[in-house]
């Protein structure tokens, strides 16, 4: 049925698309536009207001320049604008000037005949460098003006003189540039730094930002969009993190309260496609997920679909986590910094000419002294971080830059024995031991796995809204393990010793030592060309491809792991393991943005996939609708398709180290989702009120069922509301989010809820200023408990089933079988909830910002459960013990602007 619906919105939309559309063009100028229309005794004014309308332009002019009783009684069919107007104006005195933006400036005759200069310029975040859009640009007093493009550049045509200028935008302080001259024939360049805006109230600062949303983002229902201030005002450990944020939104959830892994919409955390610069990330943790790879001081927004999502993205079955990364310069070196009781950073930006700009930012974690510090015991663990960006502008039409990130996580740990002769005593001190007897022992222990990432972007716009962006990226993440136990004996060891020391090496080599290589690496290239059409279009098209490799290798994996609680790789990991595939997959696309009316907008796309591991193309569907019932009424809906040719297999545990992502190879279909959402949004400032309904179907899922691995394939659905309520303020701002959601799977023809299942969320988080420059962050949740499978817990000659509490009586418990998935995620923990706050002040002294903060998580103490075991006791009951999530952790540090 989803099929038939999705296929029946695309058609009919293609039809009225071909049936209503004028004709095409792809012009430069306003003033190229073709136009067909008809005047009959129209009045000037009106006239210019039909022009304006279909040709999509602004005339600028005074009033008193029309006469509104000279009529017009002509036809024109397929002829430009200009063509137009010099018929419309020929018996008068009127002429025209085009500036940017799609204005004209109509005066009279005797003006144009005056000496012309021209004004270029960019309009800028003095704070980040980065442009700013739709910054309107006026010369007070005078029928002049424009508005800056996507990039903050604008340009004027004006007679010869001296002006003022005028620049404003929402959020930002105005500037008036005084005395600007314009010399006959030639061209002055300005660049306008625009202050963020700082509301001071009695004892109050309010920082304002300004978050745009991506111009294929704009028609989707379910999309939120946040920045780098909005990150690290969200209590969380240590220091604050992207993932992290993402999981106080409705919608998303997290396995647990040391998980960053996300959770959208009953989907799997391998099924969100993340982004950096462009680029694909397959690893986007640090330690078993406990944080997120990204160091948040180098993101300038984040932009997150919770589904329905745009045809330019693709092989992915949930989300689309876009992250754009700062593009900040100024004239001198500034950055800012954070040092907690966890890690320390620092990020640096400056803009060594009008064209060249780069950023550098640096992060490392000291759990590895922390821990001696605080516990009096190392930690053999610490990951960091780097990311640099180098940015060239050639001209205001052309920006390159180049990205890299790389990460790395190290565990190194060493131990040394020492044993005395094996006929000697039983116990002696090592310190006694003679150093020529006995023998020496050594184990070494390493681990690390990386995140590299590079980007090269090209981005050309050849006027405002028609823009070509190239990019070529190349994700690794590279990962080795070894653990090496040697015995040796000492010199003058007796031969009982030393056949001792031969079998000790023979049960490192069978039992203890491994080692392995497991990587992939993505290498891509994509292009994206967007331009506007007559009748409201805007098409966008792109084509790609990407080549991955996938190299996962290991021996002599002897698991101590419970995979109840902890899955390395993937569900029922083996001891030995080889798993090569070379593969690509090409991509193209294309999607009609229409803007039938200033009420409605509707987009319908299509995207085309081949894969190297499977036989079929993939077509995708994709059907956006936005509807302004009022002035502040929006609906949205949203229908589509999506297909992932690479998933991992985890369902068990709950912290996950290193997935590995497995094609879908072929005779196996592709994993498939049908995506249907409709979203309402009410706008009554201050506050705001989104509702999202939404139902997923997936096919195709993955799930290991032997060690080999060898999957089976199985469906699911997943369905529910979603409720925002936010409230902006001068001391006081707050967002409620109430999630209602049902996450089922069926596989060998059983049906049963998903362990992120989680059926009512609520959450409240916001920040109260206290006054004096201080600031008060809180966020409180409340949840229904997670579903687990409480599997039956074997105690010598009996077995004991937590989930009807009975006992099973057997003489040989290792022949007990049971069906798994019968028992599947039947129960379910106890109801969550956690309050975390966090206290923090500004202070400004000589050009820097220094923030000293307080943060408590888990204000009161909640023992939420992170799992259960059981233990026997003396009397033959059973005792359930609890492992609980996050204690109540205090920490502080300090973050510095400069």
């Amino acid at each position: 049925q989803l099929k038939r619906l999705g296929l029946f919105v695309i058609l009919c939309s293609g039809l009225i698309f071909s049936a209503q559309r004028t004709p095409a063009q792809n012009l430069s100028s306003p003033l190229e536009r073709k136009l067909t229309v008809a005047f009959q005794n129209t009045p000037l004014p009106e006239v210019l207001k039909v022009l304006s309308e279909k040709a999509r332009v602004h005339f600028i002019y005074n009033n008193r320049l029309l006469d509104s009783t000279v009529t017009v009684s002509k036809s024109f069919r397929n002829e430009s604008l200009a063509k137009i107007l010099d018929d419309i104006f020929t018996e008068t005195d009127i002429r025209y000037l085009a500036q940017t933006g799609g204005k004209i400036v109509l005066t009279r005759a005797a003006a144009v005949k005056k000496k012309y200069g021209r004004i270029k310029g960019r309009v800028v975040n003095r704070v980040t460098g980065e442009g700013l859009p739709d910054a309107n640009i006026l010369l007070p007093g005078l029928p002049f003006g424009t508005a800056s493009n996507q990039r903050g550049y604008f340009e004027l045509i004006l007679p010869v003189g001296q002006y003022d200028l005028q620049v404003s935008v929402i959020g930002y302080e105005k500037r008036t540039r005084k005395n600007i001259e314009v010399k006959a024939g030639k061209v002055t360049y300005l660049t306008i730094r625009l202050q963020p805006t700082v509301l001071k109230m009695p004892e109050v600062a309010v920082h304002s930002t300004r978050e745009v949303l991506p111009q294929h983002m704009q028609v989707e229902p379910s999309v939120i969009t946040f920045s780098r201030e909005r990150l690290i005002s969200i209590p969380t450990v240590g220091e604050p993190d992207l993932f992290r944020a993402i999981q106080t939104l409705p919608g998303v959830s997290a396995p647990n309260d040391y998980s960053n892994e996300l959770y959208i919409r009953g989907g799997n955390a391998d099924q969100n496609l993340i982004l950096l610069d462009g680029a694909v990330v397959y690893n986007p943790y640090h330690l078993f997920g406990l944080a997120g790879a990204f160091n948040p001081d180098i993101v300038e927004q984040v932009n997150l679909s919770l589904g329905g999502f745009s045809a330019r993205y693709g092989d992915r079955l949930s989300s689309v986590i876009d992250v754009r990364t700062l593009n900040r310069s100024s004239q001198k070196v500034e950055g800012f910094g954070n040092f907690s009781l966890m890690s320390s950073k620092l990020t640096l930006f400056n803009q060594v000419t009008p064209r060249f700009a780069w950023m550098l930012s640096a992060r490392r974690t000291y759990h590895d002294f922390a821990a001696k510090l605080f516990v009096g015991q190392t930690v053999p663990y610490y990951f960091y971080d780097l990311y640099g960006k180098i940015i060239y502008r050639p001209g205001e039409h052309d920006l390159f830059f180049i990205s890299g990130f790389f990460s790395r996580d190290q565990f190194s740990n060493i131990d040394k024995k020492r044993g005395g002769e094996v006929n000697g005593p039983l116990f002696v001190q090592t310190d006694r031991i003679p150093e020529d007897q006995g023998y020496f022992g050594r184990k070494e222990s390493t681990l690390f796995w990386d995140n590299i990432i590079t980007s090269l972007h090209w981005q050309h716009q050849f006027s405002p809204g028609n823009h070509l962006h190239l990019l070529i990226s190349q994700s690794n993440n590279p990962s080795d393990f070894a653990v090496d136990e040697r015995f040796w004996p000492a010199a003058n060891a007796s031969a009982e010793t030393r056949d001792f020391v031969k079998r000790l090496n023979e049960s490192a080599q069978q039992f203890t030592n491994l080692n392995g290589d497991v990587g992939l690496r993505d290498r891509s290239a994509r292009g994206d060309l967007t331009f506007r059409m007559a009748g409201g279009h805007t098409i966008s098209l792109g084509a790609g491809g990407s080549q991955i490799r996938l190299r996962y290798v290991w021996q002599d994996l002897f698991n101590e792991i419970d995979q109840n609680h902890i899955v390395v790789f993937f569900d029922k990991v083996p001891g030995d393991f080889s798993f090569r595939r070379d593969l690509w997959q090409v991509f193209s696309y294309v999607e009609d943005t229409w803007r039938i009316s200033e009420r409605l907008t509707i987009r319908t796309g299509l995207r085309l996939t081949k894969r190297s591991f499977h036989r079929n193309w993939s077509l995708a569907p994709r059907f956006n609708l936005k509807y302004h019932l009022f002035t502040s009424t929006e609906l949205r809906f949203a229908y589509g398709r999506f297909f992932q040719g690479l998933a991992t297999s985890l369902e068990e545990g709950q912290l996950h180290f290193m997935p590995l992502f497995f094609p879908a190879e072929k005779p196996m279909p592709l994993e498939k989702s049908d995506h249907l959402i409709v979203g309402i949004t009410l706008l009554r400032k201050p506050w705001s009120l989104k509702v999202d309904a939404y139902y997923k179907h997936f096919s195709g899922l993955l799930k290991a069922k032997t060690s080999t691995p060898e999957f089976k394939q199985g469906s699911g659905q997943a369905y529910g509301m979603e409720i925002s309520l936010k409230k902006p303020g001068d001391r006081l701002n707050f967002e409620m989010n109430y999630a209602l959601s049902y996450s089922r799977r069926r596989f060998d023809g059983v049906t049963y809820f998903t362990s992120f299942d989680q059926r009512h969320v609520f959450s409240l988080f916001g920040n109260y200023a206290l006054g004096k420059d201080w600031q008060l962050n809180f966020r409180w949740v409340l949840s229904s408990g997670r579903p687990f499978t409480p599997d039956p817990v074997l105690f010598a000659d009996r077995v004991f089933d937590p989930l009807t509490g009975e006992w099973i009586e057997t003489g040989f418990v290792t022949s007990i079988t049971k069906n798994e998935l019968e028992r599947k995620n039947r129960a379910r923990f106890p109801i969550y909830h956690r309050m975390d706050l966090m206290l923090m002040k500004r202070v400004q002294k000589r050009g820097w910002t220094i923030i000293p903060y307080i943060q408590v998580l888990n204000v009161y103490f909640r023992r939420n459960v992170l799992f259960y075991d059981w233990d026997l006791q003396a009397n033959s009951t059973v005792k359930r013990n609890t492992f609980p999530m996050m204690p109540l952790v205090p920490t502080f540090g300090v973050s510095v602007e400069f």
